[in-house]
């Protein structure tokens, strides 16, 4: 008899464990008992509460609630505070595929912009490491009425469906004056981009008057439907009416600008 009370109370004690291991499942992703029931019927102020645990664990069921929540203000909130966990907890690659996710697909045009400008936070404090890369070079004689060749070079660490390079401003250089030179050729060029390659896009660049110029060339990578990259450099030229120097900068800078 005590052998058989022995057994009985070792599988109660069992079965408690059991309740208890399903109960702390139940209590820590609650939508997933009733099929997104309770992700549907979240509000705001539940919302707020997850906020407050500042848990990683909840990003999963924040997820479900932006996903299958009827109110849009809900959605919006729940991406806030995933973007705010995932960056105070250095979590963020658990939502950035997922934020990209509903900005590139999202109808409810709030939620997909709100999605885009949490993706543009998470960014700003961890920034994608630097894949494009480009240089710039000068061909021509460098004076009054000439025109000169600004030769870009693109290159890329990640194949690239579309790479971008176009001159951006042209203007007169720590002055007040109007730019007196024009670009004549077509602006911007686009083409696909291999990793580790190189191509090439060039510019042609009528220099009317003697005077101090800036030329601001980028190139733009569109990594996806959502990420892209940009890399400038900038071509400060001294234009005189015989001859003419030019400077690059960033990084590859001759000498100082003009």
């Amino acid at each position: 008899m005590r052998k058989a009370r022995l057994r009985t109370v070792a599988a109660a004690l069992v079965a408690l464990a059991a309740i208890a291991a399903l109960a702390t499942v139940l209590s820590i992703r609650p939508w997933s008992s009733a099929g997104g029931e309770k992700a549907k019927e979240a509000d705001a102020g539940y919302v707020s509460d997850l906020h407050m645990r500042l848990n990683p664990k909840d990003i999963p069921e924040l997820k479900e609630i932006v996903r299958l929540n009827p109110d849009s203000d809900t959605r919006q909130r729940a991406i806030s505070v995933m973007t705010d966990i995932a960056m105070r907890k250095n979590v963020t690659e658990e939502v950035v595929d997922f934020l990209k996710g509903i900005a590139s697909e999202e109808e409810d045009a709030a939620v997909r912009s709100h999605a885009y400008a949490n993706l543009d936070l998470i960014r700003e404090f961890y920034p994608l490491e630097k894949m494009g890369d480009l240089s710039v070079g000068v061909e021509g004689e460098i004076k009054e009425g000439s025109s000169i060749t600004l030769v870009a070079t693109a290159s890329s660490t990640v194949d690239v469906g579309e790479a971008t390079v176009g001159v951006q401003k042209l203007a007169q250089y720590a002055s007040e004056q109007a730019v007196d030179i024009r670009l004549d050729s077509r602006n911007p060029i686009r083409f696909p981009l291999k990793a580790g390659e190189t191509k090439e896009a060039s510019f042609e660049v009528y220099l009317g008057k003697e005077g101090r110029y800036l030329v601001l060339l980028a190139l733009t990578l569109d990594l996806d439907k959502v990420d892209s990259q940009t890399a400038e450099k900038e071509v400060y030229l001294a234009v005189g009416k015989t001859g003419g120097t030019f400077a690059v900068a960033p990084e590859e800078t001759e000498e100082s600008p003009p």
